[in-house]
């Protein structure tokens, strides 16, 4: 977990539970970051196949939470936020969990639908930037968001297909052959087949695959939000990185410098969905965001 910068009185806490990883950014009362908090759980792993949360993944998630409590706490954060999406939307224990997180970080989750997330990504990925038509893709652990617009959001698109979903029903043998890569690929682009958004806008990438890919592609011997972060990653770069990420073990892609370790078991199938939504909206590249639905619930807590 990052460490914060200080321990003035804070504004803002918003935090991110995600199918895969847990995310929290702790604002001051003028939008300057202050904490940035990431830890991987893979909270939603099996939720596809079996209905609800392993116990034990569960239980890693919750720790993480009583963390992310006890720097609320020490930071005396006015105001915290906090929501909830793909899995948790999905596993049959999901409120049970959503009561337990309550108790660690001091405010009830929402459990928000695709169509809030979609909108908490694209007020992140473009709140700095110049006026114009906007895509925005947030590749998930259980959904992908495709999101366009210009001031805000004018079309919206939730795909229930992330990562860790994708991983768990095709993509979970470690080297990966050939065959299943090509399965995974075509499931994906027919799931994105139906995606009716205009294709004439600027591509963003959001959220850990695309993040991670930059990093891998950029071979950075760590991770670099500034290097990541307004990265042109290349459609055909991608492809090399599944041919490239495909021959290795978990170990091995665990072992890349600026990977996540956690994130090594679900990288490939990342990359595949984040191959297949390019191809579906007829881009050849994306530009790579730091800035997501984090940023976009933290700077919406900031105003309110």
């Amino acid at each position: 977990m990052e460490r914060g910068m200080g321990r003035a009185r804070m504004s803002i806490a918003a935090i991110d539970i995600g199918t895969n990883s847990m995310r929290m950014l702790v604002l001051s009362e003028n939008g300057d970051e202050v904490f940035r908090g990431l830890e991987v759980t893979g909270l939603g792993v099996g939720v596809d196949a079996v209905g609800r949360f392993d116990e034990d993944r569960m239980n890693d998630t919750l720790a993480v939470m009583a963390r992310f409590g006890e720097v609320i706490s020490s930071l005396k954060v006015r105001k915290v936020g906090a929501v909830a999406t793909s899995a948790t939307r999905d596993a049959t224990n999901g409120p049970s969990f959503v009561r337990a997180v309550s108790e660690r970080i001091g405010v009830v989750p929402d459990i928000i639908p695709g169509e809030r997330e979609a909108k908490l990504s694209f007020m992140g990925a473009t709140r700095a930037l110049e006026t114009g038509l906007y895509l925005v893709i947030d590749i998930g652990g259980g959904s992908t968001e495709f999101i366009r617009g210009a001031e805000q959001v004018e079309e919206s698109v939730s795909v229930d297909l992330g990562s860790v979903r994708l991983t768990d029903r095709m993509l979970a043998t470690h080297p990966t052959p050939r065959a299943d890569r090509v399965a995974a690929a075509s499931a994906a682009t027919a799931l994105f087949s139906d995606v009716p958004l205009a294709k004439s806008a600027s591509v963003i990438g959001v959220a850990g695959t695309f993040t991670s890919l930059a990093g891998i592609v950029q071979q950075l011997p760590q991770y670099d939000r500034s290097a990541v972060d307004g990265f042109i990653l290349e459609r055909s770069a991608i492809e090399d990185g599944i041919d490239e990420l495909a021959s290795l073990t978990i170990d091995q892609i665990a072992a890349i410098p600026s990977l996540h370790p956690k994130r090594a078991p679900v990288i490939i199938a990342g990359a595949v969905i984040a191959g297949a939504a390019l191809d579906a909206v007829g881009a050849t590249s994306a530009i790579v965001s730091e800035s997501d639905l984090l940023t976009g619930l933290a700077h919406e807590l900031l105003s309110t």
